[in-house]
């Protein structure tokens, strides 16, 4: 009892002093680490593997995971159940300005809406194909968009559309076959284009598929990030156009005004060329959260300087991510290949734990030269200014330091 009263006391008076610290100049390395909150397949009731993250418009969060589509609530979760199972991966997720939430799989795509109980169920558009378009594998990108609901496979793109009453029309979805391998699609500002493997990016007029000149060399690897770029005045840096932030899979960054492609170098390159640079996602400041497949996530600003790494070592659990999702909470939702993270990314408050080098209890705080110090109940720590991590200070006792 009297331990437990001493820890809180020690916690205040840590908490009081660190806030009446001199933060001016405050170093990115006291710049403390994003709270994550980790969920195994334990936690899910369902397969460790995860593709896709959505927020619905009551604030349900929805992940696509391996044999089912996983809705949580922020405090149960529950499964929505797949034809085929443990076959079908849940490979993508949009949705339409109504809010009906669009899901791709493998082998199917649909809709989920609710049934006469009022309990969320899929519905699969398949049937409604002709036999000469029902051959496909995974539906790897769903956009809705002004014109339909696009669903994109190796083999094919499809587009279905609503009536004016809100009903999708099932029975006329439209679909184009690719000259080689439709590899991954985006919407943005209106306009839908499509990777495609050996031939670069293509855009959608008139319901017709035209390769942007000077985009060929995109053809030779994937293309999976596309972003609107703007810099830190939100100027896009192309007067009177657009202009995006593309990545591929080995080779990195490039940034696109509409006409031509530049590379776009960045202090994340080391790490995002070194694995394979999977998706992006715009945080809320404008920032560029871009995941990989091996080397975690890495977040960057617009002249590409690093400002966070979210890996093991900070404590995620897993550092392939297959999905991402910001939502309205300003929490960022990372579908791994071993389980799904919740990052808060957004909020004022970071910690410095074990990942930070502390691995016993704090007793207090203080800044001498410019240096942070910390007294534990086990000697004294020093805060590494080149990489974020409190380390012994050898010479003094390890024991407790209380000022």
């Amino acid at each position: 009892m009297r331990f437990s009263f001493l820890r809180i006391l020690s916690a205040i008076i840590i908490l009081n002093t660190f806030c009446s610290l001199d933060t001016q100049g405050q170093s990115q390395a006291e710049k403390g680490l994003p709270f994550i909150r980790n969920y195994v397949a334990k936690d899910y009731n369902g397969n460790p593997q995860n593709w896709c993250v959505i927020e619905d418009s009551s604030g349900l969060m929805y992940f696509g995971n391996e044999g089912y589509l996983l809705q949580y609530d922020g405090i149960k979760w529950k499964k929505i159940f797949f034809p085929g199972a443990m076959a079908v991966a849940l490979r993508s997720l949009d949705q339409d300005k109504s809010g009906q939430i669009f899901y791709g799989s493998t082998g199917d795509f649909g809709y989920l809406a609710k049934d006469s109980l009022g309990q969320t169920q899929q519905y699969s558009m398949k049937k409604f194909l002709p036999d000469s378009a029902k051959e496909f594998f995974d539906v790897w990108s769903t956009h809705a968009t002004d014109k339909g609901i696009y669903f994109q496979a190796r083999e094919r793109i499809f587009r279905v559309e609503k009536d004016q009453a809100g009903h999708v029309r099932e029975k006329e979805i439209k679909s184009w076959k690719p000259t080689t391998k439709y590899m991954y699609t985006f919407y943005l500002d209106g306009v839908f284009y499509v990777h495609q493997l050996g031939l670069g990016l293509f855009k959608m007029i008139n319901d017709s598929l035209q390769l942007i000149p000077g985009s060929e060399f995109l053809g030779k690897e994937r293309m999976q990030v596309m972003l609107p770029y703007a810099t830190a005045d939100g100027n896009n840096g192309n007067p009177g156009g657009k202009q995006y932030l593309v990545g591929l899979f080995y080779t990195g960054l490039y940034l696109f005004d509409g006409k031509s492609f530049r590379p776009f170098k960045t202090e994340a390159d080391p790490i995002i060329k070194n694995a394979t640079l999977y998706k992006g996602v715009t945080l809320k400041d404008g920032t560029f959260a871009l995941s990989t497949t091996g080397k975690g996530v890495v977040i960057i600003d617009h002249a590409g300087k690093i400002l966070k790494v979210i890996n093991r070592d900070v404590g995620l659990q897993d550092e392939s991510v297959y999905g991402m999702y910001f939502d309205h909470k300003g929490f960022l939702w990372l579908a791994l290949d071993n389980g799904i993270s919740r990052v808060e990314t957004s909020s004022p408050m970071t910690t410095f734990g074990i990942q930070s080098g502390i691995n016993t209890a704090s007793l207090s705080i203080n800044r001498f030269e410019g240096t942070l110090y910390l007294g534990t109940t086990n000697g004294l720590l020093r805060l590494n200014q080149s990489n974020g991590k409190f380390e012994e200070v050898t010479g003094i006792p390890l024991t407790q330091v209380f000022t």
